[in-house]
């Protein structure tokens, strides 16, 4: 014989006589007296998620980040509001089966304010009263679903991060302790490729998670993040750091505490919630050169380029590359070589590498220019885009000339560098006159060699006339010319 009964709270249970502690319910929520609400009190819309689920420890988890059960708990049904035919905030669900319960059992519903089950949209437990006692006959329990509303933060809700003392998070293998929650809510943290840049002496590890939380808490947060060891020695990975994003100065902070190489887990204490990345120390870029003058993104380039680059690395820098990417021609990959000559060629922490490119002189266009290094340990790093400026037409003098330091003193031992940027590589002249007009000095440059490449050139002039004698004091013209064109001028003054 079955015996059923209907409650008036709209809950009807049927009990089929079958082993002790297993029973066979329906649950309802008729939108009159139970309806699920969201945290403004508005009943969930036709098609939102719902799911009932069993707490064998008789106490309801959190769910994971993608709405599973946590914690031992099971989901015995998953649907969506509307499901039997019923209106907004409401469902209804007739389980087949017999559903085995242990001692202290309970069966409760989670309701979500989203179509999908995922921690990242609000969801609330409803708190059911009855509990079955292992060895009980099968008889009608009195369960208690009452009206609930899904919230991330509204007070007595349940969320990932309850109220009290060293509350732990554990979602995707990421640990973050709270030693005090004041009122609970969620805990949320989203991993991704993407984040605020790092600076240019840190490698990047894994990824960066950006974890934030509804809950409000007082004093220390513990964060702990998992990392793959895989090509690191136990030395490489105790040098590990955990950095968070300080969003308001821009800038990131160490805050690592412990690394456990055996677990690969690394932690550290902060105060607030915002973004953390795993970072171990790469290469340091200091400056790039280019024809033996300080290279900026933005300045013209020749169409043959010497380039420079000056690096640093505790562990020792074991290559640099740049990729050159020109319009209309495949990138070209120079691999740079160690300059014995800048330091001791034993050591490698520290000097200057060496590499050449070339470039068709065509149309004025940009040529980007990405350089990348790595260390011993095996972490590569690239660093901003620099941009080659070309120049296409007729050689000129870009910007204007001009001569540092002026005045100066050639009887003193003093020399003045004469400072130009040309457009493109070309034979140039260029000849320094006194007030009166008459040539003192000449001084030739072939297309492509220092003083005729385009881009940034220096000439240094010792205040020696055609003669060898040392020039007087006064003023000094000087003309930078191309062919039968002046393209360029200044003045210098002599001052002993």
């Amino acid at each position: 014989m079955v015996i059923g009964i209907c409650l008036v709270i709209g809950i009807c249970l049927l009990a089929i006589p079958q082993p002790a502690a297993a029973v066979t319910i329906t649950v309802k929520m008729d939108g009159t007296h139970q309806v699920i609400k969201d945290n403004v009190g508005t009943a969930l819309a036709t098609g939102d998620a719902i799911q009932i689920i069993y707490a064998s420890g008789g106490t309801p988890n959190p769910p994971d980040s993608g709405g599973g059960a946590t914690g031992g708990d099971s989901i015995i049904w998953a649907g969506h509001v509307g499901d039997g035919g019923l209106g907004s905030g409401a469902f209804i669900k007739v389980f087949a089966g017999g559903q085995s319960l242990t001692d202290g059992a309970r069966i409760y519903v989670r309701g979500w304010n989203n179509s999908s089950f995922l921690a990242s949209t609000y969801y609330g437990d409803s708190e059911l009263s009855a509990t079955l006692e292992a060895g009980e006959p099968p008889m009608p329990i009195e369960w208690s679903v009452p009206t609930f509303e899904t919230s991330s933060s509204t007070a007595g809700l349940a969320g990932n991060t309850p109220l009290g003392y060293d509350v732990q998070v554990n979602l995707n293998g990421v640990s973050v302790v709270f030693s005090e929650v004041t009122k609970e809510g969620n805990t949320y943290i989203v991993s991704s490729e993407e984040g605020p840049d790092l600076p240019g002496s840190f490698g990047f590890l894994g990824k960066y998670f950006n974890i934030s939380t509804t809950a409000f808490h007082s004093g220390t947060i513990e964060v702990s993040l998992p990392y793959n060891d895989y090509g690191l020695s136990i030395a490489e990975e105790q040098q590990l750091k955990l950095e968070q994003y300080d969003g308001l100065n821009k800038v990131w902070n160490d805050i690592t505490t412990t690394v456990e190489t055996t677990s690969n887990i690394i932690s550290g204490e902060t105060s607030h919630l915002s973004y953390f990345a795993i970072v171990t120390t790469a290469p340091t870029l200091e400056w790039v050169e280019i024809n033996g003058m300080p290279f900026h993104s933005g300045d013209v380039i020749s169409a043959h380029s010497d380039v420079a680059v000056r690096l640093s690395d505790e562990k020792g820098v074991s290559t640099v590359e740049l990729k050159v990417e020109d319009t209309g021609s495949p990138p070209s990959y120079i691999h740079f070589t160690f300059d014995p000559s800048d330091h001791p060629p034993s050591s490698t922490f520290e000097g200057t590498w060496k590499g050449s490119f070339m470039i068709h002189r065509g149309k004025s266009r940009t040529v980007p220019l990405h350089f990348s290094a790595g260390n011993s340990a095996g972490v590569l790093k690239d660093y901003p885009v620099y941009l080659g400026r070309v120049v296409g037409g007729a050689v000129t003098v870009v910007g204007r000339a001009y001569n540092y330091p002026n005045p100066f003193k050639p009887m003193s031992g003093g020399t003045t560098n004469i400072q130009y940027v040309l457009s493109q590589d070309a034979t140039i002249t260029l000849v320094i006159y006194d007030i009166t007009g008459h040539e003192v000095k000449r001084m030739r440059f072939g297309s492509g060699t220092a003083g005729g490449r385009g881009g940034t050139n220096q000439v240094a002039w010792n205040g020696q006339s055609i003669g060898g004698d040392i020039v007087g004091n006064g003023m000094y013209l000087y003309k930078i010319i191309s062919g039968d064109e002046v393209i360029g001028s200044g003045k210098l003054v002599v001052f002993d």
